[in-house]
């Protein structure tokens, strides 16, 4: 604050000595024009560099929530690609039609896997047997790729 009132003072002491030291004809004109020019930028100049930290707090900020917005589609697409390779598992063994919805929590940068709930409404088995124990089959293969803090869910 100190340099800026220095400043001040300097400038206007350089001005007056402008306008003693310069003759009177057109050029003067010009000399004053510019010189209060150049006090107005110096007494300014505070404000402009406030402005300039401002801008940059906020671009900090729109950083950040750029940076959550991704965290978040990450996280989201982590889950789909989970929910597309357990119904993908779970054709494989011969329980075709499931559906299948995580439901999960972010804790500490942690994707946390809460309950798997399978909608079995549509389900087309190939073999009989496999009504018996559909259920258990179903859980076999979702903790045998992913463990559930809450277990599994069924939708009949």
């Amino acid at each position: 604050m100190s340099s800026w009132i220095l400043s001040i003072v300097g400038v206007s002491l350089l001005t007056i000595l402008c306008n003693v030291i310069m003759p009177d004809d057109k050029l003067n004109k010009y000399v004053k024009t510019v010189c209060s020019l150049v006090v107005v930028s110096v007494m300014f100049s505070p404000i402009l560099g406030i402005i300039q930290n401002l801008s940059f707090q906020l671009d900090d900020l729109e950083q950040v929530n750029n940076s959550v917005n991704l965290e978040t589609y990450f996280v989201e697409q982590t889950v789909e690609d989970i929910e597309r390779r357990l119904e993908e598992e779970l054709d494989a063994n011969a329980i075709v039609g499931c559906t299948v919805e995580i439901y999960y929590h972010v804790s500490n940068d942690k994707l946390i896997l809460q309950k798997a709930v399978v909608n079995i409404q549509n389900v087309v088995l190939t073999s009989p047997l496999q009504v018996i124990k559909l259920k258990e089959n179903i859980e076999k293969i979702l903790f045998d790729l992913y463990s559930f803090e809450q277990g599994v869910a069924f939708v009949e």
